[in-house]
Order: structure tokens, then sequence, then C-alpha cells
């Protein structure tokens, strides 16, 4: 088996005296999506802010096979748009980032198509010119998987995206998801409180220190 993309080995994590996560071990594959199951207030997104490097682990150690942090794209319920900005806009700056200056400035037709397609593959491309504001949730979740998409990344931590949708926009997202996932052979550790949910999305499901499914 080659290295894992991402591995926590034996990670604890505290604020003082308040002991957050203890002995939390898991590996993320290159190609599949894995699923972090757990209550509120367990974790999670504490665990997500390690793997970000927002915080360093109090004991152990965190893994992440040529990839920097920069580079990994998150995907959360909060929806990171800017609102000034349309859609279509919001997408060619991700692309525009990961250009230098100068390709930047010579290629801003080329960006614009790119991100045309991008919305395309999460179906939004007739809503290319609309505001952020203007959209359904579940919209701007599928903009938010494009976002990710357009970074370009192995990696995609996604921190209960869906959980604020209801049950039928759930389950059509989740089905893109999984399409999305195979067609770009993306990596993705994704958190949820849901066990029906991890136990479709997920290869492989931990608790908070434990494998339990895969």
């Amino acid at each position: 088996m080659s290295e894992p993309l991402l591995q926590l080995e034996k990670v604890d994590f505290g604020y003082g005296q308040d002991i957050v996560l203890k002995n939390v071990s898991l590996r993320v594959n290159a190609g599949e999506i894995v699923c972090l199951l757990g209550e509120s207030g367990s974790g999670k997104t504490t665990l997500f802010r390690l793997i970000q490097g927002e915080y360093l682990p109090t004991q152990g150690k965190i893994h992440k096979q040529g990839i920097s942090t920069a580079e990994i794209a998150v995907v959360s319920q909060n929806y990171a748009v800017f609102p000034h900005l349309t859609v279509l806009q919001n997408i060619a700056l991700v692309l525009r980032r990961r250009q230098p200056f100068w390709d930047r400035v010579r290629s801003d037709n080329r960006l614009q198509q790119l991100a045309r397609d991008y919305l395309q593959r999460v179906n939004m491309d007739e809503f290319a010119d609309y505001f952020p504001h203007t959209l359904s949730g579940g919209q701007r979740q599928r903009v938010a998987l494009a976002q990710a998409l357009a970074q370009q990344t192995n990696l995609i931590l996604m921190d209960e995206p869906l959980g604020a949708l209801d049950f039928k926009i759930r389950e059509e997202l989740q089905s893109l998801l999984l399409n999305l996932q195979k067609q770009y052979q993306v990596s993705i550790l994704f958190i949820t409180h849901d066990l029906s949910e991890a136990l479709y999305l997920g290869e492989r499901i931990y608790t908070l220190g434990s494998c339990i499914c895969g």
C-alpha cells in the first residue's frame, strides 16, 4: 500500500486543562472518501483546524504527503463566498490566485471559461451571473464544491457541509459529490454526525480515535 495522503498518529489536543481530542489516529489514502463521525462538541472541527495547521497537537503527529496547508480545500456549512462577487467571479478568483501575476493579467478570458467549466460540473453554469445572496442553500453549496475543485488540490476537508439542507437536497448533493470525487480522484475527509450519510459516502468511517467501518 502506498503512503497515505493524510495520516494522524495518536494525536492529542486540549485548551489548557480541557482535553478535546485524545489518541486520535486515522488515515486518508489517495482518491478515497473517509468519513469522520461524531456528535456536536466531540472535537471534529478542532481536528480539522489541526490538519489545516491552525493548531499544533499537544502530542502525536500529523503527516501530509506532498501537500501543503495552503493547498487543502475546505467546504463547510458557512458557504465561504464573497457576497459582492458573482458566482462566476468567485470561481475565477480561486483560479486566479493559483497563477503567477503576469499570467493573471494575460489570461482573464481563459480563466472565465475555466470557471464556467467548473460551474457546469456542479450544474450551476446557468447561475454564473447571480450573486450568492440570491441562491438557495443547496445552490450555494454547489458553488462551494466548484470552488474546492478549482483549487486543484489532492485533499478536500468537508465540515458537515450538507447539515443545514433538507433531505432531498442533501441526497442530490451526496450523489453529486460521489460523482465528482470519482471524476477528479480527489481525497475527501468528510465530517458528519449522520451515520446514514457516513455509510453512503465513506469508504471507511472513523469515530474520534477508531475505525468502525471499512
